[in-house]
């Protein structure tokens, strides 16, 4: 941020799904590897914490929610699915270079449909809070997050051992 002062709230998913059939898991494995490969991990985003702490933000908070996906799920579990088939699909071209034929993409695609309509697939997803210093914090617009029943925990920042300490993952769906 350029000005003293300031709020930020970052929506991520790490790029995998609870109570996911073997389509999901093999979709799951050909992204990972691809982005692994390329140096780049959706993993990264457990460090956010650490690093909104080292930009100089204060009172930083990480809520995950867990969305039921698929058809059953209503229109939200519908938009989740959009959103993952959509990144299955710009992932697409990182999986053929990688060994994954046309083939085998599409008829995984098509498998994975089918298990997101039948399991009771829940995407998770992480929303981070963070404020500068100085920042007030005057009631604003609803964002999609508060839309969402979610558990909320207070980023503990600090050290253990050593080494950064981590956060409980526990999903609630809403």
């Amino acid at each position: 941020m350029r000005v003293p002062g300031g709020q930020v709230e970052l929506v991520e998913f790490d790029g995998t799904q609870l109570s996911k059939g073997p389509a999901a898991q093999r979709m799951e494995h050909w992204i990972m590897q691809a982005l692994r490969r390329r140096q780049l991990s959706p993993e990264d985003i457990h460090q956010l914490p650490q690093h909104l702490h080292h930009a100089g933000f204060v009172d930083i908070e990480r809520r995950v929610v867990g969305i039921p996906t698929g058809c059953h799920a209503g229109k939200y579990g519908q938009m989740a699915w959009l959103g993952w088939s959509s990144y299955a699909r710009i992932m697409k071209g990182m999986l053929l270079e990688d060994g994954v034929t046309a083939w085998e993409f599409e008829r995984t695609m098509a498998e994975w449909q089918r298990e997101v309509n039948e399991l009771p697939t829940i995407t998770q997803v992480h929303i981070f809070s963070a404020r500068r210093p100085g920042a007030t914090t005057a009631p604003s617009a609803p964002s999609s997050s508060s839309l969402l029943s979610s558990s909320s925990q207070t980023a503990n920042t600090g050290t253990e051992n050593g080494q950064p300490s981590s956060l409980p993952r526990s999903p609630r769906m809403w």
